[in-house]
């Protein structure tokens, strides 16, 4: 070995790993090199100096979606939701919500739903997958339950087209919290792959070409 030592038999067998340290540098345990070098091995930058600007490019990205959400809910449904399609029609089944309530338990629920599911893949943590995967589900229901009601409804005051356009509001704001979330997590390991190699003294070696 030379003076650093690669650390990919301590990481996946899959892939050889991209860390290496020093000999007398203190060495991170295995689940944080697992980890480390899963999120290398998904986002795949070329260098350190590439890792430092996916956390901002990351963090920014994640902010601007968050305030889209923000700004649209807002617009959508605080301050027009009477002419993009109302904001009124039957409660959900599920704890008797409004629909401007379900407005915005939908982002939470998506918001916990991504980082769950992102994390189990970063993890391998199968209860989170499980946990993510159930939220998901949920917020299908809550996203598609004002056109059921319009179309299974005996409720004549059910209007179809409003139903039609309360669920797609709710669709574009779990697709703007789902990447929005993504971003946020990815800005997060980013920093914390970062921070592994800084307070360990770890290199990051240069992506080879093919």
């Amino acid at each position: 070995m030379g003076p650093e030592d690669s650390l990919a038999s301590e990481s996946s067998d899959d892939a050889p790993s991209r860390l290496s340290l020093s000999n007398d540098a203190m060495i991170p345990d295995r689940e944080q090199i697992e980890l480390a070098d899963a999120v290398l091995a998904r986002l795949n930058p070329t260098d350190a100096h590439e890792l430092r600007q996916m956390t901002t490019r990351f963090g920014l990205v994640s902010g601007m979606l968050m305030m889209i959400v923000v700004l649209f809910w807002w617009l959508a449904i605080h301050v027009a939701g009477n002419e993009w399609g109302g904001n009124y029609g039957p409660s959900s089944i599920f704890f008797d919500l409004s629909f401007a309530e379900v407005s915005w338990v939908v982002p939470i629920l998506v918001f916990f739903a991504t980082l769950l599911v992102s994390l189990s893949r970063e993890r391998g943590g199968a209860l989170t997958a499980t946990l993510g995967g159930g939220f998901f589900v949920l917020v299908v229901y809550l996203a598609i339950e004002p056109v059921g009601h319009a179309m299974f409804s005996s409720d004549a005051s059910t209007d179809l087209m409003t139903s039609i356009l309360q669920t797609l509001r709710l669709t574009a704001l779990g697709i703007l919290v789902h990447f929005s979330a993504r971003y946020f997590l990815d800005a997060m390991l980013v920093a914390w792959v970062r921070g592994v190699i800084s307070n360990f003294d770890v290199a990051l070696a240069p992506m080879k070409d093919e």
